[in-house]
């Protein structure tokens, strides 16, 4: 399919003029015949890439504990996305051992939640490895190859006071963590 866009003003590295504008295949090009969309009056302007989304949350589970259908909520995350001009988004999810939608599970469905879901915006994961998770490793190195995570970031929100003074800390009992 191939469109000519006119009367726009566009954005070019050396600022804004107005001139027509081709999208064949999805790729911008020289304007060709085709349909033309009468743009008068408005801007076209890059997308905006979010390169740390932390919002997403809430379309997926609105409520503590309700997690919606993945593609149903990933609907909603790209809808808005795409509201506010963003194009290209890194969805950050943490595998922690803090559980609920931060834990192993959840990262788990995103992952394939993502894989998944075919839509207008570049949607991908950057998942947030909490160090404490040093157990699981091996099965974050094989989530990672097999959905194609491309960015991995490594946290660190052990409470170390409180391990280090020997106190107990309920949401790491039964974990193997140590302060360091």
């Amino acid at each position: 399919m191939s469109l000519r866009f006119t009367g726009a003003e566009v954005l070019w590295p050396d600022g804004l003029a107005r001139c027509d504008l081709g999208l064949a295949d999805g790729v911008i090009c020289e304007p060709q015949k085709g349909r033309s969309v009468n743009l008068n009056g408005l801007w076209v302007l890059p997308g905006i890439v979010d390169a740390h989304g932390d919002g997403f949350e809430r379309h997926l589970a609105p409520r503590r504990g309700v997690v919606f259908d993945t593609r149903q909520g990933l609907a909603s995350v790209e809808a808005e996305l795409l509201a506010n001009g963003i194009t290209t988004a890194m969805l950050a999810q943490f595998w922690s051992w803090e559980g609920g939608m931060r834990g192993p599970k959840f990262a788990r469905a995103l992952a394939e939640g993502l894989s998944a879901f075919a839509g207008a915006a570049d949607m991908r994961m950057l998942l947030r490895l909490e160090i404490g998770c040093w157990q699981d490793f091996d099965e974050v190195e094989a989530l990672i190859a097999k959905r194609h995570i491309s960015h991995l970031v490594f946290s660190d929100h052990l409470p170390h006071e409180a391990l280090a003074a020997g106190r107990k800390v309920p949401r790491l009992e039964g974990q193997a963590l140590k302060a360091g």
